[in-house]
């Protein structure tokens, strides 16, 4: 089943086909979209030019539009409300993105932390928008299953790369590719996935 219209520039819109032909993206039942392994995957065999980093085997990189959290609150407001300063401009930036077509749900975005460095500053990384995102927004969340990890990368102000997913088990062909997005994710409300 070909890929519908939206998805990021990186998925071949023919055939759902991404990550060197490694990965299809189709539709999973009862989350929407997914992410669905086509050749079997395993955490220390490299199938790509991704190859082993830092000895993990590197599926893809998770990227987006990067934020502060003054930014992330001017987009998506703290606890969904918006500060009467952001009003304005949260206005104009929500218009623009309903007119190309795209969510402002919050649901893509990764909160990111130096956990080596307590006084670095926390960064988002949001991949709504699909012009800004790359295939691994499509991965979806299992806390009981996952094979896939997140590990963030060096450099949390370089806005290109900031988070790493790798694989953490075997993966057989046709199997979802899976992460646990953490324990303050929930269903209900407008989540930060952290790492």
């Amino acid at each position: 089943m070909p890929p519908p219209a939206g998805f990021t520039a990186d998925v071949d819109a023919a055939t759902g086909l991404c990550a060197d032909g490694r990965v299809r993206i189709g539709p999973s039942p009862g989350k929407g979209l997914g992410a669905f392994a086509v050749v079997s995957l395993s955490p220390s065999v490299p199938s790509s030019s991704d190859g082993l980093v830092r000895g993990e085997h590197q599926i893809g990189e998770y990227r987006g539009e990067v934020y502060t959290l003054d930014g992330m609150q001017a987009r998506y407001g703290k606890k969904g409300v918006i500060a009467a300063l952001d009003a304005t401009w949260h206005k104009q930036w929500s218009t623009a993105r309903r007119a190309r077509g795209v969510d402002i749900t919050g649901n893509y975005v990764f909160t990111v932390s130096d956990a080596l460095d307590p006084w670095s500053e926390v960064l988002y990384v949001d991949a709504e928008d699909c012009a800004c995102a790359v295939w691994t927004r499509y991965i979806n969340h299992s806390a009981e299953h996952p094979n896939l990890s997140v590990r963030s990368s060096n450099g949390l102000t370089d806005a290109r790369t900031t988070l790493r997913l790798v694989i953490t088990r075997d993966i057989d062909v046709g199997e979802e590719l899976l992460i646990d997005y953490g324990p303050s994710y929930d269903f209900g409300e407008s989540p930060a996935l952290e790492v």
